[in-house]
């Protein structure tokens, strides 16, 4: 074997299959599978990872496997995602799309699992009804959008 290979690589070569495995809260597996599968499912067809999702009675264990690393760093990332939402930061300017107009603004989904209101009639004006726009006005922590959440992970 020394005379093939006389040190450790650093890397596994490119075509070598990646697997990453990560914990989670036991209380974050439902959110993760998601009802009937859908979240998984749709995570392993976004990035094309293969994904599976145990535990030991403590904890979650998340095991994601690809061959080109990109994939399973994607996968890895929108799993993250789901354990800990990204926060919007107040004052922030953000990319979304207009999810709802209403007399006094716009809900606009900014981030997976955050909504910003904006309270501007510039900003509700210039939306419109396009699917995406720049809102710069308040931003905060949306009930509606960590209700769906409960409510995905009470379903599955």
């Amino acid at each position: 074997m020394n005379a093939a290979i006389a040190a450790l690589r650093d890397e596994a070569a490119e075509t070598a299959p990646k697997i990453k495995t990560i914990t989670i809260p036991m209380d974050k597996i439902k959110e993760v599978i998601g009802p009937m599968g859908k979240v998984i499912n749709t995570i392993q067809q976004e990035t094309g990872a293969d994904i599976s999702v145990d535990d030991d009675g403590a904890q979650g264990f998340v095991t994601i496997g690809a061959v080109e690393a990109w994939r399973m760093e994607e996968a890895m990332q929108a799993i993250l995602n789901i354990v800990d939402p990204p926060k919007a930061e107040i004052g922030k300017t953000y990319m979304g799309r207009v999810v709802n107009i209403t007399k006094f603004g716009a809900f606009v989904n900014i981030l997976r699992a955050v909504t910003a209101s904006c309270t501007s009639r510039s900003s509700v004006a210039a939306s419109g009804s396009r699917p995406s726009r720049t809102c710069s006005s308040s931003v905060r922590r949306s009930k509606s959008s960590s209700r769906r959440s409960t409510t995905a992970a009470r379903s599955a």
